[in-house]
């Protein structure tokens, strides 16, 4: 009897091993982002990012073009208005009260945004001038 429960256990676990090293086990893949969530996540980053969130016309902002980078990575260009001239949250500072065009790239990556430069020159994510 004590033999027949070690072939029994023993043949058990050929079967499990053979099953892992076919590949057969369902493991959960990676998330796939769409680039409609992709968008939806460029859209709230630039938002609420200080730019934007300081002073900009809220209904100034246009997506203008999409370019896919990869299966789950993209670049969005979106054009905005603000009150006054500079980057950033402002308060405190001195600021030319003039309309003021900006164009953000913002790249996204497997629901994350890597990349956020306004007029080519202003990192939002870093809040500092590009090369700084």
């Amino acid at each position: 009897m004590c033999t027949s429960r070690v072939v029994q256990v023993g043949g058990l676990l050929s079967v499990v091993v053979a099953v892992l090293m076919c590949g057969c086990v369902h493991q959960p893949s990676a998330p796939e982002y769409t680039q409609n969530e992709s968008m939806r996540i460029a859209e709230q980053f630039i938002r609420t990012a200080p730019t934007f969130a300081y002073d900009a016309i809220e209904d100034s902002l246009v997506l203008v073009s999409t370019k896919q980078l990869g299966s789950s990575a993209w670049e969005f260009t979106y054009t905005f208005r603000c009150r006054t001239a500079g980057y950033g949250n402002r308060s405190g500072m001195m600021v030319a009260q003039v309309l003021t065009n900006h164009t953000a790239v913002i790249r996204v990556e497997r629901g994350d945004v890597v990349y956020a430069v306004y007029d080519g020159r202003w990192d939002e994510l870093n809040q500092r001038m590009v090369g700084e």
